[in-house]
């Protein structure tokens, strides 16, 4: 299909299932919906100063001969960290517009499919190549999707890591406790056991549980959490002599 570029961190570079040539796609857009079903009829042909180049001869003069090419059309894509975990195809809608004569133009309606592969960061360019608008004096532009990864309401991506604020009271970061936590790929979440004295800024690494490596599908980033402690606002005195008792002093 089309050649498409993947930057980002890892400059990617894949396949989509879309291709455009424009050989083929060129004179059909031309025939469908500029009326004309010879674009190079006046090939070979004399013709006064006054008379209009169309684009049909503009297209039969060569590969674009010397022409300019437009500028590239960079349009964002939003995605959850859910879709660039798990991957999926999006189907774009864009409208083209193409110029049958000089200053006459008609406008097509196109879908570009977009293969998200898993693993896919921010930043990560997908590039479609000569999809803009079609003009007589130069070469459609290309259009470029740039991933925008989407905030996350408790999970913060770090390369292919996923970081995890878990907030424990004082008393269970003392004594220990049981948490769920939740997952990119699971509803359930995963049970942990935590072991008693636990300090503010505390970090456990739980294995293979981050995001999907973007080049090896076995591979995966690990998620890392990441402990606060919620002291009590107040103590009243008999709290205060309590833990005069039992807490050591050093």
């Amino acid at each position: 299909g089309i050649n498409a570029e993947y930057g980002g961190e890892d400059g990617l570079k894949e396949k989509c299932n879309h291709r455009f040539r424009m050989d083929q796609d060129i004179a059909r857009i031309f025939r469908e919906f500029c009326g004309d079903s010879d674009m190079c009829s006046m090939r070979g042909k004399k013709r006064s100063s006054t008379q209009k180049h169309t684009v049909f001869e503009t297209f039969c003069r060569g590969p674009f001969e010397n022409r300019p090419k437009d500028k590239e059309v960079i349009k964002e894509l939003a995605l959850t960290l859910e879709e660039l975990h798990a991957g999926l195809t999006k189907r774009i809608k864009i409208t083209k517009k193409v110029e049958c004569e000089r200053n006459k133009f008609r406008f097509i309606e196109r879908i570009l499919e977009i293969k998200v592969r898993p693993g896919w960061k921010d930043g990560t360019r997908i590039t479609f190549e000569r999809e803009g608008n079609v003009n007589i004096d130069s070469i459609p532009a290309d259009i470029v999707f740039t991933i925008k990864e989407k905030p996350h309401p408790i999970f913060e991506r770090v390369g292919d890591d996923l970081m995890y604020n878990v907030s424990l009271s004082l008393k269970n970061s003392l004594v220990g406790s049981d948490i769920i936590v939740p997952l990119i790929d699971s509803p359930r979440g995963l049970d942990v056991r935590l072991p008693p004295l636990i300090p503010p800024g505390f970090s456990r690494v739980i294995p293979f549980h981050g995001m999907q490596n973007q080049k090896d599908g076995a591979k995966r980033g690990d998620l890392i959490l990441k402990f606060s402690v919620c002291y009590p606002e107040s103590l009243t005195p008999q709290q205060i002599e309590s833990l005069r008792k039992i807490l050591p002093d050093h």
